[in-house]
């Protein structure tokens, strides 16, 4: 036997069974190796697991929707992570507030607003528009201290991330966020400056579909104007010592970004482990300098701290209420 160190992970199972003797079994198993970790050379890989096809929730097709298994749903109040926040196991989750609220009497008439921020929905699109407002309490807040222009984009209906092969589709959520940053924010992202993300599954506060808008930081507009605008190849590059893997995609509308391949799509085709793997993934997307196209990335790293949401002077969204 091979006796030097590695590591351990996890074997890759259809998340078929649900009972609670299984997911009691799941965490006895975690726990056994995370004590054998704490006291050994091996470090522990987190394991992913491939949901039902059809789903579960309401019988419809889901392929290739891969989450994290160890237990991770139980912790994050999430008892069925295969499934949305419409499911009723997973209603009272705090990983599902926002969803919860955006579909509350609070926001019937279209405009409403928490401690978290102003909402501005739009049922026609099936989104929403945050203001992000926590810069204002810092206190309650310490991250948000002078994020005086941060951005989100929610999806109305129920649909979870990049590993929601089922739902993600269903509208242009990414072309939507760059026309919110062009045409309701004032003053308008700089084209060339704006970009959005999407955070890993492993880190994401919400069970929800959300897009974060706000400025690349300088590295990151260097790293891409590096890159080839080849739409036929997969590149890769080094930002702050980590790894991401990139793919140009030409507008199908000239001078309309967004408009060409769905980036959840190019995302899952260019993450090195493939599908499996999705759930360690972060996507950050930009336009290129002459507009003619988009990089997509995809990283480990990639999570909402990646963009900078501070600003000279506060932004505003156009329609929505000041804080």
């Amino acid at each position: 036997m091979d006796m030097r160190c590695g590591s351990i992970s996890g074997t890759k199972r259809p998340h078929a069974v649900r009972g609670r003797l299984f997911a009691e079994s799941i965490l006895r198993l975690g726990s056994i190796l995370l004590l054998f970790s704490q006291f050994s050379c091996f470090t522990l890989v987190d394991a992913t697991e491939l949901c039902p096809n059809p789903s579960s929730l309401g019988a419809s097709a889901d392929p290739d929707h891969w989450i994290y298994s160890k237990g991770q749903g139980e912790k994050d109040g999430i008892n069925f992570p295969c499934n949305s926040c419409d499911d009723p196991e997973n209603a009272e989750s705090p990983k599902c507030r926002v969803y919860r609220f955006l579909r509350s009497e609070d926001c019937r008439a279209g405009d409403c607003r928490d401690d978290q921020g102003t909402f501005r929905l739009n049922f026609k699109d099936q989104l929403a528009t945050q203001y992000d407002t926590r810069y204002l309490t810092p206190d309650v807040y310490p991250k948000a201290q002078g994020e005086n222009c941060r951005i989100l984009i929610w999806a109305l209906q129920p649909v979870t991330g990049l590993e929601d092969t089922n739902r993600r589709g269903d509208y242009p959520f990414w072309y939507d966020a760059w026309n919110i940053s062009q045409k309701l924010v004032r003053p308008a992202f700089k084209k060339s400056s704006v970009g959005f993300i999407t955070q890993p599954y492993r880190v994401r506060g919400q069970h929800q579909l959300h897009i974060h808008i706000g400025k690349l930081l300088p590295e990151y507009r260097t790293g891409l104007d590096s890159l080839r605008q080849d739409p036929t190849t997969i590149q890769s590059l080094t930002i702050n010592g980590e790894v991401l893997y990139a793919k140009y995609v030409l507008n199908a509308r000239p001078g309309y970004p967004f408009t060409g391949q769905n980036p959840f799509d190019v995302a899952r085709s260019i993450i090195p482990g493939g599908a499996s793997e999705a759930p360690d993934y972060g996507i950050l997307t930009a336009v290129s300098r002459d507009m003619k196209g988009i990089f997509v990335l995809v990283g480990k790293s990639l999570e909402r701290d990646q963009l900078d949401y501070k600003s000279d002077k506060a932004c505003r969204v156009l329609g929505m209420h000041s804080p």
